[in-house]
């Protein structure tokens, strides 16, 4: 069954080896909250210069950066460069409200992809998981 991301659509990871164990996110989840978190979400390579999330539209996932870099580009000028173990895309599944960025590889990039269902499962069941969407939350409102 392929998978929506944003504007495109990807086929569902088969049950290969999860690259997100390198990542700095990984190294604050338990054991169980790693293997949910490589279990529920869906590994997409992302070709340099795709965009995957366009301003003022609809939520549907959340990006955790295994690869690559990622550019944020809010009203047409970039306002963050995100790395591996770093989200995107949280904000709107939390509050609602439609993407308050642009965001696109800025070089060739591989991503966890967690739509709203599974981003919530995360959410709810692993408390290393959601507080670290919080922080990033918290610290991306305070900048803005």
């Amino acid at each position: 069954v392929p998978v929506t991301l944003g504007i495109m659509r990807f086929p569902r990871r088969t049950s290969a080896p999860s690259p997100i164990r390198s990542s700095p996110l990984a190294q604050t989840l338990d054991p169980e909250e790693l293997a949910s978190l490589d279990r529920l979400a869906t590994s997409v390579t992302i070709r340099n210069d795709r965009a995957v999330m366009e301003q003022a539209s609809v939520g549907r996932e959340c990006l955790v950066v295994v690869d690559g870099e990622l550019e944020v580009e809010r009203d047409g000028h970039i306002v963050a460069t995100l790395g591996p173990g770093e989200l995107v895309g949280e904000a709107a599944l939390l509050t609602g409200r439609p993407r308050n960025a642009t965001v696109r590889a800025s070089a060739g990039s591989t991503v966890y992809a967690l739509n709203r269902r599974e981003f919530a499962s995360m959410m709810r069941t692993s408390p290393a998981f959601a507080e670290h969407v919080r922080r990033t939350d918290e610290m991306r409102r305070a900048a803005a």
